[in-house]
């Protein structure tokens, strides 16, 4: 799942762990399996287990999108995401470790990660 900032928005490095913890604390409210996260500048990648519901992708992103927005209004006062989402369901389990790889590890510098094998990390 990716989720794109407001064209005009850029997380500095130290909002970014914020916005992950966020993510991160509404995951565990949910019936969700969350792999991987990425909070990068501009973008989020998030890999996680949905169930089949309708709109539950829905319901998580804007969970997300509240609970972070409200804990960086201090730094980043007003609309901070844009509206929607991509969802790319996972093909195979080829398909997750590929995405999963790509989330942990191949995102820009600065970016704020978590997987759920090594918690948050800072890519150097």
């Amino acid at each position: 799942m990716q989720v794109q900032l407001n064209g005009t928005v850029a997380l500095p490095p130290r909002i970014r762990r914020v916005v992950a913890c966020q993510i991160v604390r509404v995951r565990e409210s949910m019936p969700v399996r969350a792999l991987a996260l990425s909070v990068a500048a501009t973008h989020v990648h998030l890999l996680v287990g949905l169930p089949r519901l309708f709109d539950f992708d829905r319901k998580l992103v804007g969970a997300c999108k509240t609970l972070s927005s409200r804990a960086i209004r201090v730094d980043l006062p007003g609309a901070v995401w844009s509206r929607g989402h991509t969802v790319v369901p996972i093909a195979d389990r080829r398909h997750q470790l590929a995405t999963f790889r790509y989330i942990s590890q191949r995102q820009e510098r600065s970016a704020s990660l978590w997987t759920h094998l090594q918690g948050f990390q800072t890519r150097p």
